[in-house]
């Protein structure tokens, strides 16, 4: 029995290779990558989000920010033309219709809608509406506690 056992180890071993580690909980641990493909890129548009967000936040005589929104405007062009993909939790953060930038109590307001016939917390949803009109529309009454994969505490190539 032993030896059977002693072989499995070695196969799985053998399998992993040089340089991949597993944890106790069976997650391969894979290094961050070295270099970042449009690294250029994606600098430049998280440089153009700081900004907005900055001018929205201290643009207080400006009603229309605009300003903020010629940056977010430049912004969605440039990952356009570059065909670089925004993270989720950025992509909540710009109106596709007027792209604010979307401030809570600033550029938009928020409420919980039921619009269902029986009127349980399963099907809540977060309503966010812009200052030009548009909402958007986020459910969350099934699970609370669910998280988009970016936006989980332990994610294995965030950790060092």
């Amino acid at each position: 029995m032993a030896g059977r056992s002693g072989k499995k180890e070695s196969k799985q071993n053998a399998k992993q290779g040089k340089g991949s580690k597993i944890n106790d909980k069976g997650v391969l641990l894979v290094p961050p990558p070295k270099s970042i493909p449009n690294k250029d890129h994606m600098q430049r548009l998280n440089y153009l989000f700081q900004l907005s967000t900055f001018h929205t936040m201290v643009g207080a005589q400006d009603k229309s920010q605009a300003l903020s929104r010629m940056y977010m405007k430049n912004l969605d062009l440039i990952q356009k033309k570059t065909k670089t993909a925004l993270t989720p939790g950025m992509k909540r953060q710009i109106c596709k219709e007027c792209h604010r930038v979307q401030i809570p109590w600033r550029t938009v307001t928020s409420f919980i809608a039921n619009e269902s016939k029986k009127k349980t917390t399963q099907n809540q949803v977060l309503v966010l509406t812009c200052q030009c009109g548009s909402s958007k529309r986020f459910p969350f009454g099934r699970n609370r506690e669910y998280r988009t994969h970016v936006e989980k505490d332990n994610l294995v190539y965030m950790q060092k």
